[in-house]
This record gives C-alpha cells, structure tokens and sequence, in this order.
C-alpha cells in the first residue's frame, strides 16, 4: 500500500507539472496577442462593423470614424492613435512596431521611447525611428495633407527626398494657409516695388530724350563786340 501511494503520488505530481507547464505557454501565447482598447465617441467602424467604448481592435484593422465623431485606440506599450471626426486609416501593430495607412481625415499617433512608427499618406512615409517619444498629426482634407509634429523629430520620406519636421516649425514642403498668404504679400510687393522702378527709368531716360531732342546741332556763332 505504501508503495502504491508513493506511485499515485509522483503520478499527480507529473501531471500537476505538466499542467503547469501547459499553463504558461497559453499564457504567454495569449500576452503575445497584441490588441488595442478602443475609446469611441459617436459613429465608428473597425473593419465595417460598429465599435462600442471597452472593444477590442486588432492588427491589421480599418478604422473610420463619421461626422462629430472620435476614438482612441490605446495599444498599451505601443502608444496611442487617435481618429477625429471623418477620418479613415488602417492599423498594423506588432510587439515593438506601429504602421499603417492615413487615408483621410486628422489622425493623431503617440509612441514612447522604444517603438518604432512608419504611416503611409499621400505625401510620402511618415515615420519614427524609436529612439524617442513621439507624437505627431496627419490632416487629408481636400486632398491636401500635413503633417505635424506635436513632439519628437518626425521623418518625412518623398521618393528620394528625406525631410525632417520638429515641433513649432511649419513643414517647409507643404507651408501652411498663412504661410502662403504671407508669401503671396511679399511677391505683390516685390512686383509693386519692381513696378515703380521700371517707371522712375522711364521717366529718367525720357526725360533725357526730350533734352537731346532741343539740341538743335551746328555751330554756336557769338559776334564780336565792335
């Protein structure tokens, strides 16, 4: 008897270990699945179907939000994406990188230190090495598209063409409305300058003409006093 019970026992304590072990794996399985926490306000879809506040959102989803609406994907220690109203963009997400495709609207991403960002838009490639906290805006409206950062540096690949934008300058290959009024006023004033200049030559070399037409020619005589 005491040997049986002495078996049964190392049989429980093998199967207790192996349980153990199956435990972890679908656990670890199970963490390695990374979603996304979805915060809504309003109409928003993800993949067609309507998303509610506490859903889940997974790699590889399509987001689009309606008129006066919002939401907020918080991806844990990815970062956080944020739609505004209108707005349409696909997300792909894994443990350490965050990508996807701005397609219309005003999204806001956010990463911290450690994950690396690479968006598609009709501009080019936004994207974010990893090497800081960053967060950056993409608006599409009209078909015209600008990207902002609000911290961190930001790189902006055109075909060949590699730019930089950091916070409080405007992008200089896309210059904002203001921007270009502004630069529209300095052409006008150059033009007006430009303009006054060419007159004040006119005039000047009018002028001379006149006096070399009331020239005359021959020979000055002066009579000699008698």
């Amino acid at each position: 008897m005491t040997k049986n019970s002495f078996l049964f026992k190392l049989v429980v304590l093998v199967l207790v270990a192996l349980l153990s072990g199956m435990s972890s794996i679908v656990l670890s399985a199970t963490s390695s699945a990374r979603y996304g926490s979805l915060a809504v306000v309003g109409l928003v879809e993800i993949n067609g179907e309507k998303a509610v506040t506490g859903g889940t959102v997974f790699s590889d989803s399509m987001i689009t939000t309606g008129k006066q609406s919002s939401t907020s994907i918080s991806l844990a220690s990815l970062g956080r994406v944020e739609l505004y109203a209108e707005s349409a963009a696909r997300l792909t997400f894994n443990e350490s990188f965050l990508s996807g495709a701005i397609e219309k609207g005003e999204v806001r991403v956010s990463t911290p230190t450690g994950v690396s960002a690479r968006f598609t838009t009709a501009r080019g490639v936004v994207q974010v090495d990893g090497s800081q906290s960053t967060s950056f805006v993409v608006t599409v409206i009209q078909g015209q598209t600008d990207i902002r950062s609000i911290m961190g540096t930001i790189e902006l690949i055109s075909g060949t063409e590699c730019s930089l934008i950091v916070p409080g300058r405007d992008d200089a290959s896309n210059p904002s409305p203001q921007s270009t009024r502004s630069r529209k006023r300095l052409i006008i004033w150059l033009a007006a300058i430009g303009s006054g200049a060419a007159t004040a030559i006119w005039l000047v070399t009018k002028g001379s003409d006149r006096n070399d037409e009331m020239d005359f020619g021959g020979t000055v005589v002066i009579p000699s006093p008698r």
